[in-house]
């Protein structure tokens, strides 16, 4: 079931209770997939999403993931490219809002 902002009518995507945009939560989904098998291959990511850009939006997604206590890391076994995995964190950031539709701010 697709959900819409009551404000703005934008489609909301919630993974873990966090706002993603259509493609970082795709993103999302690939790595969350591929964790329960070890992860998933930088390269292979980049085949998928494009050269360059998954670095930026993992970041983005980590941003917003580390106030509810996951965050995606890239382990690398010897060589350049690594492994994108979903893990838990010990401890979320506390997150406040200026209003319904901004995006968090971390204190």
């Amino acid at each position: 079931m697709t959900h819409y902002c009551p404000k703005c009518g934008q489609r909301v995507l919630l993974r873990y209770g966090v706002h993603l945009s259509p493609r970082r939560a795709d993103i999302f989904d690939v790595i969350r997939r591929a964790t329960k098998h070890g992860g998933i291959r930088s390269d292979t990511l980049e085949g998928m999403f494009g050269k360059g850009t998954v670095k930026v939006h993992v970041s983005d997604i980590n941003k917003l993931l580390t106030s509810v206590g996951y965050a995606i890391i890239c382990s690398r076994t010897g060589c350049a490219r690594g492994f994108y995995r979903l893990v838990k964190i010990r401890k979320p950031l506390k997150e406040t809002r200026h209003h319904e539709c901004a995006r968090p701010v971390f204190a």
